[in-house]
């Protein structure tokens, strides 16, 4: 996935890992988290249909390389309320500052309820991966 040169240009590779839970408000649920990535031509297409994605899909965030590395973040209002979609967009805001990317690549990362996921043994490892950088 992102941590790398397992990164593909063509496919999406799902990289899932647990969420952060705050208990004094109770009010951010455990969720999982899958970080895709993708070109700009399957971005593009995914967005433009935004009505048919899929359900579960909450939150996105995408990095593009420019003079000044400029990261983009958005929080789809499914997440909760506005304390909660800036904790997500912190902290995948400070995964994205330290990947290494090439031009074309954009980042997706998507919330989906953990219901909806399914992953085998390479993604579990990939996700304690990801977990270090997150907290």
């Amino acid at each position: 996935m992102v941590l790398g040169a397992e990164c593909s240009r063509k496919t999406a590779v799902p990289l899932l890992m647990r969420g952060g839970e705050r208990e004094e408000t109770g009010s951010l649920r455990l969720m999982n988290k899958c970080i895709k990535c993708v070109t700009f031509k399957d971005y593009k297409q995914l967005f433009v249909k935004r009505n048919k994605i899929y359900a579960g899909y909450c939150v996105f965030y995408y990095k593009k390389h420019s003079v000044r590395r400029v990261i983009k973040a958005s929080a789809s209002r499914k997440v909760g309320k506005a304390h909660d979609r800036n904790y997500y967009k912190r902290r995948i805001r400070s995964i994205l500052q330290s990947l290494p990317l090439k031009d074309n690549i954009l980042i997706l990362a998507i919330i989906l309820k953990p219901h909806q996921m399914t992953f085998d043994d390479e993604k579990k490892y990939l996700a304690k991966k990801l977990k270090t950088l997150l907290y």
